[in-house]
């Protein structure tokens, strides 16, 4: 279906379109006439001295409905804070006016559609502002839902202790190492290209590149004085590599990364199928302090149907295995929205995940991304009759791990989530990831080294950042190498 969408000046577009997607899910928003639209949204704004005015017309199945929104500016020229809250203003207008047409609630979290909805309520605590008052301006001023006003203002509280000071923020870094590579690939992921085939030829020069990134920016980061405080080695599945490889790998980061500083060391070891006893021997030994052993869900029929080489009992038995290794750091990734899932389904894994006890939990909603297997049968019908079932899995995963004593320390979101839910990360107290913090917060810079790594230059004096982005496909990361290191060494000499 297709909404004609037309703005007066034409660049209101950019700024209410996220809004009016949230009411018509799955139909192609074109601001060009192509064709008979079966609904039409028009919206003409007026700036005058002391006010701003803008008229919107709704006409869609539902009827038509017109309404106008005037904004008292006190006469002031419109600078960029004000032009920010004019179009905030304009933005929750259309989200309600939306709401009562439709006869639908858009979103949980209102018009607020980023990915780290809690650096707002940050922003707001650094200026002074009260909890309980913060937790009033979200439902006001951005149409956030009281539950999850109140959800992001408990996090932000919670993190706070962990972020960094202005006068630190400059020493200290995040380092995160990507190594792109999976046994197989689940249903649900959009990369192609590090199903791992033919290991020398594919992993061999990767690995090469990869300890020359490491040893250029390490040496670096030495000479500059600043240190790690926390590093994580994600992917893909870092655990499919061999045993030598791997050993190379933690060597390397312990040579040129690891100080006294440096709090926590994370490798994602999400496929059960990729542990043994002499791998988590060798992380113990290597000073890992956490390892993610990722099930995504606790029922057998769910994994073999998204694409998952193990069984439940593989996921059981690495657990075990981590226990009697000495790793007492244990993260454990779920997913909210599978399908063939319900809350029967939902209910095994929480009862499973609420015996095991791990140290961390992660509960993800299903993201439905272009390029997965899962987007070409996860039809939008089907989509939107699952979303209240999503949020109720949600929300029981949520009782269950908070009447066990778990706390949720973190928070992000991502496009095509199911029912425009959130990521949660809970933790039993005293056991916060402080990576994870770090890098949704983006109060530390953040060092990413390896193919899929991002990295973010944070400038503390007023928390702006740039990003650098490797690319993800092993080839072109090898063969990118020398851009990607000349850029990031003239990124981390401006940070000091």
């Amino acid at each position: 279906m297709i909404l004609w969408m037309q703005t007066e000046p034409p660049t209101m577009v950019t700024w209410l379109h996220d809004v009016v997607r949230l009411f018509y899910r799955g139909w192609r928003i074109e601001t060009e006439r192509t064709g008979e639209p079966e609904a039409r949204i028009d919206a003409v704004r007026r700036d005058a001295s002391g006010s701003v005015q803008v008229e919107f017309v709704v006409q869609d199945r539902n009827g038509t409905a017109k309404e106008t929104v005037i904004l008292d500016t006190g006469g002031e020229p419109a600078g960029r804070e004000l032009e920010g809250s004019i179009r905030r203003q304009i933005r929750l207008f259309l989200y309600r006016l939306l709401a009562r047409h439709t006869g639908r609630e858009g979103n949980p979290y209102g018009i607020l559609t980023g990915v780290r909805p809690t650096k707002l309520v940050h922003r707001w605590l650094d200026e002074g502002v009260l909890v309980e008052t913060v937790t009033e301006r979200l439902k006001n001023e951005y149409g956030i839902r009281p539950d999850k006003a109140q959800l992001l203002t408990e996090i932000a509280v919670r993190e706070r202790p962990y972020l960094e000071k202005k006068e630190t923020a400059a020493c200290r870094f995040s380092l995160y190492i990507g190594i792109p590579f999976c046994p197989s690939r689940c249903s649900y992921c959009s990369f192609l290209g590090a199903v791992v085939s033919d290991y020398p030829r594919q992993v061999g020069p990767f690995m090469e590149a990869l300890g020359k990134e490491i040893e250029i920016l390490g040496e670096l980061t030495k000479s500059l004085g600043i240190k790690a405080q926390s590093v994580y080695v994600g992917g893909g599945t870092p655990t499919v590599l061999t045993c030598s490889d791997l050993e190379r790998l933690l060597g390397w980061i312990n040579c040129y990364f690891v100080t006294a500083q440096t709090r926590e060391i994370t490798v994602e070891a999400g496929r059960p199928d990729t542990l043994n006893v002499e791998k988590l021997r060798l992380l113990r030994e290597a000073g890992v302090t956490r390892i993610c052993v990722n099930p995504q869900t606790i029922n057998q029929s769910t994994l073999v149907s998204i694409g998952r080489n193990h069984s439940v009992h593989e996921v059981l038995e690495a657990f075990e295995l981590a226990r009697q290794e000495g790793l007492r750091q244990v993260n454990m990734d779920l997913i909210v929205g599978l399908p063939g899932e319900g809350l029967k389904e939902y209910a095994n894994t929480a009862r499973v995940i609420q015996q095991l006890r791990p140290e961390n939990v992660t509960v993800h909603v299903l993201a439905v991304k272009r390029g997965s297997a899962i987007a070409e049968v996860y039809e939008k019908a089907s989509f939107e009759d699952k979303m209240e079932q999503v949020e109720r899995g949600i929300e029981m995963f949520r009782d269950y791990l908070v009447k066990a004593g778990y706390e949720p320390y973190y928070l992000y979101r991502q496009r095509y989530m199911a029912a425009d839910m959130e990521n949660i990360g809970y933790s039993l107290p005293g056991h916060y990831c402080l990576y994870n913090i770090q890098m949704i917060e983006e109060r530390q810079t953040v060092l990413g080294l390896g193919a899929g790594a991002a990295s973010k230059f944070v400038n503390p004096a007023d928390w702006s950042l740039t990003s650098l982005y490797n690319p993800k496909n092993p080839i072109s990361y090898v063969e990118s190498l020398p851009r990607l290191i000349r850029t990031k060494v003239d990124k981390l000499g401006g940070l000091t």
